[in-house]
C-alpha cells in the first residue's frame, strides 16, 4: 500500500488516525508540526500527508507552501477545523497546494475514503 504522513499537534489525533491507516495496510509515520514533517520529507518519500492546519511551530498552510515549493511528488489532504476564530482555512489550504480537504472531526471510514481516493488521482 502507500506511504502515509501524519502531520497534527494533537496526539490523540495522530494516534487514532495512525491505527486506521495501518489497519487498512499502508506504512505511517507521523510529525507533531510542520517544521518536523519537513525534517522527515528530507529523509523519506510518501505517498500522501495528512495535514492538519493550525499547529503550533509552523503551521499547515506554510507546510504545504513549502512541501510545493520543494517539488516533493506526494498527494496532500488539509484537514481542519477551524480553530479560535473558527475560521474556514480549507479553501485557503486548497490554493496553497493542497490536492483535497476534509473537515475536522472527520470520521474514519470518511479518511480512509478520501485517502484511496486521493491515492487513485
Amino acid at each position: 500500500m502507500a506511504s502515509i504522513l501524519i502531520v497534527d499537534d494533537e496526539a490523540l489525533v495522530r494516534s487514532m488516525t495512525r491505527t486506521a491507516l495501518e489497519r487498512a495496510g499502508h506504512r505511517v509515520a507521523d510529525a507533531a508540526n510542520g517544521a518536523e514533517a519537513l525534517a522527515l520529507l528530507e529523509r523519506e518519500a510518501f505517498d500522501l500527508a495528512v495535514i492538519d492546519l493550525i499547529m503550533p511551530e509552523k503551521e499547515g498552510i506554510e507546510t504545504i507552501m513549502q512541501i510545493r515549493q520543494h517539488g516533493y511528488g506526494l498527494k496532500i489532504v488539509a484537514a481542519s477545523g477551524g480553530g479560535a476564530a473558527r475560521l474556514d482555512l480549507l479553501p485557503i489550504a486548497r490554493k496553497a497546494g493542497a490536492d483535497h480537504t476534509i473537515g475536522k472531526p472527520f470520521s474514519i471510514p470518511d479518511l480512509l475514503a478520501l485517502v484511496k481516493r486521493a491515492l487513485a488521482d
